[in-house]
């Protein structure tokens, strides 16, 4: 059988989604069938087919139709068929490959769409139907299903089928709407008006309506009879006539891959190591003899037992038992794969597993064994496991990739106890809450502050309830902060200079904007630091243009060797043996200011360093770390410094739904938060109007409410990360906007100074400053997608602060709306 999981999907917990897909060998997409197919329906089927996760569709609410919007028959038809097409598109657009988009479309003739209401626990496919009216009419139900869903006719004086014609009804329609609208309004009008359509056949309302329910099979209990006709009789009757859980079965177990069919299809997608080492032929063949290869995507809390987890994962190869010893791998980068050689962390070569149990829901049973292809919970690795990773039994295993998150964390709080004494109970607590949760980040700020981050207002509301929990104390929180970045806008005007302490050491080093395109490629992992070297080099100069011989340089991404910045070797002239004895000094002090850079300690974002000269000592006491470290980093703060720096803040996507009397208040709402409409449509065959904006995350918090307030209740926004812009102004003015939000954050993480240091305080001089080559070159033309050029447009014209305006954008130029991964998780973890 499919392994399925199930997670809401509220925008703030895609992170759960993106866990429970890498566990699940097929999707169950549900979209509301009267709003449609939203911003969060696009994130989960790019996730799903990214992670090679076949998906299928149940159009839900299916009751608001006739209970609030009262369509007809042919109206709901084009309102569904409205939303398979959409979904199709979504399928077709991430896709592989046209095959696959044929492959995977969802449609409601070969059973992969369900209708219903899951709330009212009904639902059906075609094919009940087909069944259905095949009895009654004699026709093969085969022959029958072709001709519920489409343009298809039926005629009733000559019982056939044609394109179209008078006096005709559609198929779906006739032989799947109408019976279902005519019981609905059989069990919820009144019965004086139903009296007299029923005296058209002489029996009495009741009497036709028992009948009625004899011929679909309904019994009903002794107290259901006697319920008065109305949403109670209804909800009694539907569910035994259609049941979404024996539905729902049949959906999955017809039209979504067994686990051996699904890890064929998905292990070079997963699987981290060489294609066709040991591991990698068990777990495509899911051989459950195989050597053991556990991925562990969440920890659970266990609980009876505070403080302690249990590893919520899937058993890819081999079968678990307790008591069995197994290596404890490390989360393995996204970018390692068959080019690359990225070396795998074993935290533990030698742990116990202590207990093994099927997880069913919220209760656990424990059990002797469980072999490849099964959803399982592991005892014992909590002390070694932090977050996610992988347990095997093989020497030579490469490991699951990580997942990929389409959220991150760019909220944040300070936290502290309201008791001082009870510092350590929060430390435990922030530990706990760490690893239960994959997206929130705790850290500790140079003020010595406690600082949580999560995705949103929501996420961020739960994981500060988890952690009073989990510490047992009450605390006292800050206001939300928001995560920004730091970039620059052009070359270097001169080669930054630094000398070491002892004077025996001197670096010159130049900033530059890295270009959006590269930028995104990193964060999409196209372009990454385990890439074999000529191989990368050749991508570098025919798709970003790139000198061949600076491209075969590339010595280090940042942070965290994955992030969107880049150092590059540049120099002609220096001793090779000298160099490469400084080399990781040289890039320790790379990786730090990535990392915190000089404006106001945030990460830093599309920038390229070029390492353009450098002296050093023969003698290696006197090229010691503590010698060049500092004096890289005051050179690369001195080198962004004359690339005319500058500040990213994050804006989140909206997508708000709400009649025409709330747009007035919408507008108001987004006027009053910096926010800017991209786009107003109205959605057919309904009332409601779809508005998208963009939307400062600064500016965000309580915005719903707001909302709320200024419509009524009226509209409904959904936000979603969307790409990082330019703040207004130069960050080493106090007086601008981006200088106003540089003092602040310097303030709440209480550096020593409120303003960004001066250039002199990193720039040494010998003699007159040498000019920068690069700066003569023009940066690196971004490529802008059309919404952003026209809110660049809107905003006085395309210019340096426009192309800074980056969106996802996928293989071969497809449009990511959704890419808040892509803006990002991969640049420094926020």
């Amino acid at each position: 059988a499919s392994t399925q999981s199930t997670w809401g999907g509220h925008v703030d917990f895609s992170s759960e989604v993106t866990a429970a897909l890498r566990l699940s060998d097929g999707a169950v997409v549900v979209v509301d069938c009267v709003e449609g197919v939203c911003v969060q329906t696009e994130t989960v089927l790019r996730q799903a087919l990214e992670e090679r996760v076949r998906p299928v569709l149940v159009l839900n609410k299916m009751d608001r139709l006739f209970l609030e919007l009262a369509l007809t028959p042919d109206e709901a038809y084009q309102r569904f068929s409205r939303i398979v097409e959409s979904v199709n598109v979504l399928i077709a657009q991430y896709a592989n490959s046209e095959e696959e988009a044929a492959r995977l479309a969802v449609d409601p003739v070969r059973g992969s769409v369900v209708f219903g209401s899951g709330l009212h626990k009904w639902g059906f496919a075609l094919a009940d139907f087909a069944r259905t009216w095949s009895r009654k009419l004699g026709v093969p139900a085969e022959e029958l299903l072709p001709h519920l869903w489409g343009e298809h006719y039926y005629s009733r004086g000559t019982s056939s089928w044609t394109s179209s014609g008078p006096a005709t009804s559609r198929g779906f329609c006739k032989f799947v709407l109408e019976p279902i609208y005519a019981l609905f309004h059989m069990l919820c009008d009144d019965v004086n008006s139903t009296a007299s359509s029923a005296a058209a056949h002489d029996e009495h309302p009741d009497t036709r309506l028992s009948r009625q329910l004899a011929a679909l099979g309904v019994v009903l209990k002794n107290e259901e009879r006697a319920l008065p006709r109305g949403k109670l009789l209804y909800k009694a009757v539907f569910p035994r006539w259609l049941p979404m859980a024996d539905t729902l079965l049949a959906l999955i177990l017809r039209h979504l891959p067994n686990p051996a069919e699904a890890q064929r299809a998905r292990v070079a997608v997963v699987y981290a190591g060489a294609p066709d080492d040991e591991c990698a032929r068990s777990i495509a063949a899911c051989d459950p003899s195989g050597p053991l290869v556990v991925f562990v995507s969440k920890m659970v809390p266990i609980a009876d037992a505070p403080g302690r987890f249990f590893a919520y994962g899937r058993v890819f190869s081999g079968t678990v038992v307790p008591g069995m010893k197994v290596r404890v791998l490390a989360p393995t980068p996204l970018t390692a794969g068959a080019e690359g050689t990225a070396p795998q962390l074993c935290l533990d070569e030698h742990r116990g597993i202590q207990r093994v149990v099927s997880v069913t829901g919220r209760r656990l049973t424990t059990v002797e064994r469980m072999p490849a292809g099964s959803i399982v919970g592991i005892f014992g690795v909590d002390s070694v496991l932090s977050k996610s990773g992988t347990l095997t039994t093989s020497p030579t295993c490469g490991g699951i990739k990580t997942m990929r998150f389409s959220v991150s964390p760019v909220v944040r709080v300070a936290v502290q106890p309201e008791v001082a004494t009870e510092q350590p109970r929060l430390v435990e607590g922030l530990r706990r809450l760490s690893q239960s949760d994959q997206m929130v980040q705790t850290t500790v700020g140079e003020n010595g502050e406690h600082v949580v981050a999560a995705t949103g207002e929501l996420h961020l509301e739960i994981c500060l309830s988890d952690l009073a929990v989990f510490a047992g104390i009450k605390l006292r929180v800050s206001e939300p902060a928001v995560a920004y970045r730091e970039t620059v806008l052009m070359p270097s005007e001169i080669l930054a200079l630094a000398k070491s302490a002892n004077k025996h050491n001197r670096a010159w080093m130049s900033a530059e904007p890295l270009g959006s395109d590269l930028t995104m490629a990193i964060e999409e992992g196209e372009v990454h630091q385990h890439q074999e070297r000529t191989e990368r080099a050749r991508q570098l100069r025919h798709e970003f243009g790139w000198d061949i011989f600076e491209a075969r340089k590339l010595w280090a991404f940042g942070p965290d060797d994955s992030g969107p910045n880049v150092f590059v070797d540049t120099t002609s002239q220096v001793s090779g043996k000298l160099l490469k004895e400084s080399r990781d000094s040289l890039l320790s002090a790379f990786a730090s200011l990535t990392a915190a850079g000089v404006l106001c300690g945030e990460p830093m974002r599309g920038v390229r360093i070029n390492l353009a000269d450098v002296r050093l000592h023969t003698t290696a006491a006197c090229r010691a770390s503590a010698q060049l470290v500092p004096m890289a980093r005051r050179a690369l703060c001195a080198a962004v410094l004359t690339a005319r720096p500058a500040l990213l803040e994050p804006v989140f996507a909206v997508e708000i739904q709400a009649p025409d009397s709330a747009i007035g208040g919408i507008y108001s709402t987004l006027s009053a938060r910096r926010g800017t409409v991209i786009s107003q449509e109205h959605k057919d065959g309904s009332p409601q109007f779809v508005i998208r904006a963009h939307l400062p995350v600064a500016e965000s918090f309580g915005f719903s409410a707001s909302l709320h307030e200024a419509t009524s209740g009226k509209a409904f926004p959904q936000c979603s990360f969307s790409h990082w812009e330019l703040v207004d102004g130069d960050p080493r003015d106090p007086h601008s906007p981006a200088g106003l939000i540089v003092t602040k954050i310097r303030t709440r993480k209480g550096m020593s100074e409120l303003h960004v240091p001066p250039l002199d305080r990193f720039l040494d001089k010998l003699g007159s400053a040498a000019p920068n080559p690069r700066s003569a070159l023009p940066p690196p033309a971004p490529r802008l997608p059309p919404a952003a050029a026209a809110t660049a447009a809107a905003r006085g014209g395309t210019d340096v602060a426009a192309a800074l305006v980056v969106r996802a954008v996928g293989p071969a130029g497809r449009r990511r709306r959704v890419s808040s991964h892509a803006g990002i998780s991969r640049s420094s973890g926020g």
